[in-house]
C-alpha cells in the first residue's frame, strides 16, 4: 500500500496590483473577493487617476498602473482557507488621515504568529516589509485614530494598498494506491501544506 502526496512542488510568488480588475473611480466600487489565490474580506479597489474627491492618499498610494486596493468598513482580512501563504511586502498609504495607526496581525488558525504596527503617511506610500508573516492562513488589518489631513475633503480610516507581494505555499492532496478493496484509509489534514505532516489511519 502506498501513500501518494500529489500536488505542485514550487511555491508561487504573486504580486497583486489590482490593474487587471474592473475597478472604477467612484461608487459602487469593485469589491474584492477571491483574487490571486486569496480571499479578500472588506477590501475594495478604485481607479485613482479619475477618482473624486481629490486630493487624497489614493493617488500617491497608487504605485503601479491606475488601480489601487483599499480597506472597507471594519477589520479587513486576507485569508487562504485551503492552505497557507507568506507575505513579503506592500505599498501602504493612509487615504485621509495623518498619524493613524495600522496594526497587521497574522494567524495560523486561532494562533497569532506575527504582528506589525505602523503609521502610514497620507501623502506618500510606505514600502512595508511583511516578511515576518510566514505560513499564515489569515491576516487582519486594523486601523485606529489619526486626524484629518489638511486639504483632503473626504474622511475615513481607509488605507490604500498596492503591489502586495506574497507567496502561496503549495498544498498536496494525499491519495492511496491501490485503492483498498476492503476497509478505508483516511489522512488528516488532507490536503497537507508543503513541508508539514499529516496523520493517516487505516481502518479494516
Amino acid at each position: 500500500l502506498s501513500l501518494l502526496a500529489a500536488g505542485p512542488i514550487q511555491a508561487q510568488t504573486m504580486t497583486e496590483n489590482f490593474d487587471g480588475l474592473p475597478c472604477i473611480d467612484n461608487n459602487p466600487y469593485f469589491t474584492l473577493s477571491n483574487q490571486g489565490g486569496l480571499t479578500w474580506s472588506s477590501f475594495l479597489c478604485l481607479k485613482s487617476d479619475t477618482y473624486t474627491p481629490n486630493p487624497s492618499g489614493y493617488v500617491p498610494g497608487t504605485t503601479s498602473g491606475t488601480h489601487v486596493g483599499f480597506t472597507g468598513i471594519g477589520v479587513a482580512t486576507l485569508s487562504r482557507p485551503t492552505g497557507v501563504f507568506s507575505l513579503q511586502s506592500a505599498q501602504i498609504t493612509s487615504a485621509w488621515r495623518d498619524d493613524m495607526t495600522l496594526t497587521i496581525r497574522g494567524f495560523l488558525g486561532a494562533t497569532p504568529v506575527a504582528s506589525l504596527t505602523l503609521t502610514p503617511s497620507s501623502t506618500a506610500p510606505t514600502l512595508v516589509d511583511l516578511s515576518a508573516f510566514i505560513n499564515v492562513n489569515r491576516v487582519t488589518f486594523e486601523r485606529n485614530g489619526g486626524t484629518q489631513h489638511p486639504g483632503y475633503s473626504a474622511s475615513g480610516d481607509n488605507i490604500a494598498i498596492d503591489d502586495l507581494t506574497y507567496v502561496l505555499t503549495p498544498v498536496h492532496a494525499i491519495t492511496v494506491a491501490p485503492t483498498p478493496a476492503n476497509g478505508t484509509l483516511s489522512c488528516t489534514p488532507n490536503p497537507v501544506n508543503h513541508g508539514s505532516s499529516a496523520t493517516c489511519t487505516a481502518t479494516p
